[in-house]
């Protein structure tokens, strides 16, 4: 009997062991409408006047025309990501929401944008991440 009980206590804990390494864990949001991690400004990403960006309200409610600039002899490759949040200074920011668009776009219309004073801004997408934003422009979105 004891030897049973023995046996049993091994297997659960066993059991308990190779369990743990099955346990959930923190993932990080992935989702590529939601999030975007950003590195702080440095002297490669500061906004020059040849990579900008404008962005109008138009007349149908919660609609946003954005329009960027870009120097002759910037590399595309890699796109763009147009990004907009409720909070201004979007290249630190978190998590504000975004759009890819292929280094050929130079224009969008962004739908579906919650009324008020909303943010925007482009960076040039290389390698994963954001190299070099443009300006950022506020907009009252109707």
């Amino acid at each position: 009997m004891k030897k049973n009980t023995l046996g049993l206590f091994a297997f659960l804990a066993l059991l308990l062991v190779a369990g743990a390494g099955c346990a959930p864990t923190e993932v990080a949001n992935t989702n590529p409408e939601t999030s975007l991690t950003t590195e702080p400004l440095n002297q490669e990403q500061i906004p020059s006047d040849d990579f900008a960006i404008t962005a109008n309200a138009t007349e149908q409610k919660g609609v946003v025309n954005v329009k960027w600039t870009v120097p002759i002899d910037m590399n595309t490759k890699g796109g763009f990501r147009l990004l907009n949040s409720m909070r201004p200074n979007l290249d630190q920011i978190e998590n504000p929401f975004w759009y890819w668009f292929n280094g050929t776009v130079r224009e969008a219309d962004w739908k579906n944008i919650p009324s008020g004073k909303r943010y925007f801004r482009a960076c040039q997408f290389s390698d994963n991440k954001c190299v070099r934003y443009s300006n950022e422009v506020e907009v009252e979105v109707k």
